[in-house]
C-alpha cells in the first residue's frame, strides 16, 4: 500500500476490532484519522494508543443508523480535518442466534446498522469525497451480518 500522508480517513466502528485494526493500518501509512463508534470508551482507548504513535486523531460518538448524525459527522470531519479522502464503513453487528429465532426488532437492528449505516455513510461523505483528487470508499461486511 502506498503512503497516505496528508490524507484523512473516517473509520466507522473504529473503537475496537476490525475497525480499530483498520485505523492502525491506515495510521501506519500516514493517514490522519476520524474514528467513529457508539462506544466512547472504545474510542478513547483507540485514540490514546494512536496518538502515542504520533497519529492525528479525532473521535466522534455517532450511531450510524442516524442519517442526520452521519451528516453532522461529515461536517465535523470537514471542520476538523479539512476533508475526507477515505471512508471505511466498518460498523457492523450480528447476533449469535439462528435466523428463524431472531425477533423482528433484532433483525431491524442488524439491518439498520449493517445496511443503512453504510448508506448513511456514503450519502453523508460522497459530496466531500468527490471534491478530492483521489478518494475511496471501503465497505466492510460479513456473511453473518445479515
Amino acid at each position: 500500500m502506498k503512503r497516505l500522508d496528508g490524507r484523512t480517513a473516517v473509520v466507522t466502528g473504529g473503537g475496537s476490532g476490525i475497525g480499530r485494526a483498520t485505523a492502525e493500518a491506515l495510521a501506519d501509512k500516514g493517514c490522519r484519522l476520524a474514528l467513529v463508534d457508539v462506544s466512547q470508551a472504545g474510542l478513547d482507548r483507540a485514540a490514546a494508543d494512536l496518538r502515542q504513535r504520533g497519529t492525528a486523531v479525532s473521535t466522534h460518538t455517532v450511531d450510524v443508523r442516524d442519517a442526520e448524525a452521519m451528516s453532522a459527522l461529515a461536517d465535523a470531519v470537514a471542520a476538523e480535518h479539512g476533508a475526507c479522502h477515505i471512508l471505511v464503513n466498518n460498523a457492523g453487528v450480528t447476533s449469535a442466534g439462528a435466523f428463524e429465532e431472531e425477533s423482528l426488532d433484532d433483525l431491524h437492528w442488524i439491518v439498520d446498522i449493517n445496511v443503512w449505516g453504510v448508506v448513511h455513510g456514503c450519502r453523508a461523505f460522497l459530496p466531500m469525497l468527490r471534491k478530492q483528487d483521489e478518494a475511496h470508499i471501503v465497505n466492510l461486511s460479513s456473511m453473518v451480518g445479515l
